[in-house]
């Protein structure tokens, strides 16, 4: 069996490697990374490398594992497409295309749109971290907004919109990794297979116990002996920092440790919930 998998963090092995592995474990698939050749990280803000960083893919070929890097052209609004992407799905014919990212990112459409008129007997699956934040619902007016904000607003709905019903009619399968995400599929129309997937497990050569770095962390962070709830994340509306906060307890040895960076007013807000 053929399988192609397609993400922009296949161009870093601590992304791919839990697919070497399966690779190496199961000799009868073929596993096929796609990944852009090169790809600005980190521009929202998110916490992975600590800047905007520029990441060039390399190419693998190992047995029956291989990387391959692609020439992408960037799209607004979260996403890409590649001519290239196609050209390899076609030429490797694979059993089973994977795609994994945003339920509604334009490699999604071109990956469905290309297995659909090229390879009929072949299945294509994805993989959303989706919730309630981007459920497809008609924008209304927001107090101060300006009509031609919401307009465009508008607009983007409607894009989304096509883009949900095309999923819906031509993905053979969705992933994800809570139950809240398989609702808002449901809720949203998609009535073929959904699975549940929980995170694949921790990597020890990335994570163990260090008690003498444990020890020189919360001497840096002033931690003691207390019991520490942690975050880290993008600090932006739709992690649910807010909650978080609200949820601890009022008495108690603990303390809260957030670790991120994002918006500034809502991290200026986050401060002040605080």
């Amino acid at each position: 069996m053929k399988i192609i998998l397609i993400n922009h963090t296949f161009q870093i092995p601590r992304f791919y490697k839990r697919w070497q592995l399966l690779a190496n474990e199961h000799r009868d698939l073929d596993v096929t990374l796609i990944t852009p050749n090169k790809a600005k990280w980190d521009i929202k803000g998110s916490m992975i490398f600590g800047s905007d960083t520029v990441i060039e893919g390399k190419g693998l070929n190992n047995g029956n594992f291989h990387i391959i890097p692609v020439q992408i052209q960037e799209r607004k609004f979260l996403g890409w497409i590649s001519d290239e992407m196609v050209k390899v799905i076609k030429e490797i014919k694979p059993d089973i295309v994977y795609h994994i990212g945003g339920h509604t990112q334009p490699s999604l459409m071109q990956c469905i749109k290309t297995v659909r008129k090229y390879l009929p007997n072949s299945k294509v699956m994805a993989f959303s971290m989706r919730g309630p934040a981007y459920n497809l619902i008609f924008p209304r007016l927001r107090k101060k907004e300006s009509r031609l904000h919401w307009i465009a607003r508008i607009i983007t709905y409607y894009v989304y919109s096509y883009r949900v019903k095309y999923l819906n009619k031509n993905c053979d399968a969705i992933l994800c990794h809570y139950p809240t995400a398989i609702k808002c599929f449901k809720d949203e129309g998609f009535k073929k297979p959904i699975y549940m997937s929980t995170q694949v497990g921790v990597d020890t050569d990335v994570y163990y116990p260090d008690a003498q770095k444990r020890g020189r962390i919360r001497t840096l962070y002033n931690l003691g002996d207390a019991f520490v709830f942690g975050c880290a994340c993008r600090f932006i509306p739709n992690k649910g920092l807010f909650e978080i906060v609200d949820a601890l307890p009022q008495e108690g040895n603990w303390k809260c440790l957030l670790m991120g960076k994002g918006e500034n007013k809502f991290t200026e807000s986050l401060i002040r919930r605080i």
